[in-house]
């Protein structure tokens, strides 16, 4: 449970420094654009791994959800896939809505919360993605948030449903093996 805690801690910590623009400024005088990325990304990536790794022991045991549940989680899982793949790209999508990614992380999350029926571990795993998808949101709504300046195109929106849907085809077929507990 410590793993996980210090998974999420480094994970979200690392993700909350485009909120603390003078200590991001900082750190990227200091380090440079390159070396601020790669550091954010293995800081991130390590983050990840801490978290997969002590969830997985603990998942599937506790409560078990009702069959409406995973039915509504399942179809969640897509819908989510298709925003978090939206917004990369310059599609129409990502124009109207403010934050595509976020939004898909917080689906992803409810439908894990549902899908899990909760299970402590689950609640806070799950919990803390829903938590910091609402609060990112919020922060970066309190700091302005652009549609960026490229011209949306429709061809893009087609590709990330594309894109989202076969991602979750995969992500479906390949959970046991990636997470160690196969859907119910």
């Amino acid at each position: 449970m410590t793993i996980l805690l210090f998974g999420l801690l480094l994970f979200f910590g690392i993700h909350l420094l485009p909120a603390m623009p003078r200590l991001r400024g900082a750190l990227l005088r200091r380090l440079g654009p390159l070396y601020y990325r790669a550091g954010f990304s293995l800081l991130a990536a390590g983050g990840l791994a801490l978290v997969v790794l002590s969830y997985v022991p603990h998942a599937g045991g506790g409560l078990i959800a009702d069959a409406s549940a995973r039915q509504l989680a399942g179809l969640l899982m897509p819908l989510a896939m298709v925003l978090i793949v939206a917004a990369q790209l310059p599609g129409h999508l990502r124009r109207w809505l403010r934050h595509p990614m976020l939004l898909g992380v917080l689906l992803w999350a409810l439908g894990h919360l549902l899908a899990n029926g909760g299970q402590f571990t689950g609640l806070l795993l799950f919990g803390s993605f829903a938590g910091y998808a609402l609060l990112a949101a919020w922060l970066q709504q309190r700091r302005g948030w652009s549609a960026g300046s490229q011209t949306a195109r429709w061809q893009f929106d087609v590709l990330a449903v594309l894109a989202g849907v076969s991602a979750e085809v995969l992500l479906r077929s390949w959970h046991a093996l990636l997470f160690g507990v196969g859907l119910v």
